[in-house]
């Protein structure tokens, strides 16, 4: 990875996909994933309470707060795709993020050289991309001299000032946003 600076922003250049913590799935981005199945012998139920540290998770079992498929969880249980965990009575939405952990991303988007970049916004800077708005932050921060396309991730308001990430990676919008 080459960091280049100045004092307006950093960015990195080739940077490639490394973080695990951004392969989240969701409905939107499934496609652009190779599709993984969950392992034959089952998730540990304590990574899947997605909420909770493992510790936690192992102490919620023990207290009798976890369910599997109606049924009261122990501690070290497996489960397994379309099984229903309940926390407190809550239905817990695990099998898309142990899916994404053991997914890897395309080989395709591997390939690709994605561009990450901090940003000082200035006050009268707009987060957006559209090149009607004769303030958007692409042309202020002169990034539309990029190959890629590049935008923001989430939003500052357009009096405020401070740091703003801006991405050609579309899966780090998805993995922080959602």
């Amino acid at each position: 990875n080459t960091l280049k600076s100045n004092n307006r922003f950093q960015f990195s250049l080739n940077a490639k996909y490394t973080n695990r913590n951004i392969n989240k799935l969701n409905d939107k981005s499934k496609d652009r994933y190779n599709t993984v199945s969950l392992p034959k012998e089952g998730v540990r139920l304590n990574k899947c309470l997605v909420n909770l540290s493992r510790r936690s998770a192992d102490e919620a079992i023990v207290e009798g707060r976890v369910t599997i498929n109606s049924k009261q969880a122990k501690v070290g249980d497996r489960v397994f795709k379309n099984d229903i965990i309940r926390l407190d009575g809550q239905i817990q939405q695990w099998e898309a993020i142990a899916e994404a952990k053991q997914s890897l991303p395309d080989k395709e988007l591997d390939k690709r050289n994605f561009v990450y970049l901090k940003y000082w916004k200035p006050v009268d800077v707009t987060c957006t991309s559209d090149k009607n708005d004769k303030s958007n932050i692409i042309s202020a921060g002169q990034f539309d001299l990029f190959p890629q396309r590049l935008f923001t991730v989430g939003r500052l308001d357009k009096e405020s000032t401070g740091l703003i990430l801006l991405t050609s990676d579309g899966r780090v919008n998805n993995a922080i946003l959602s």
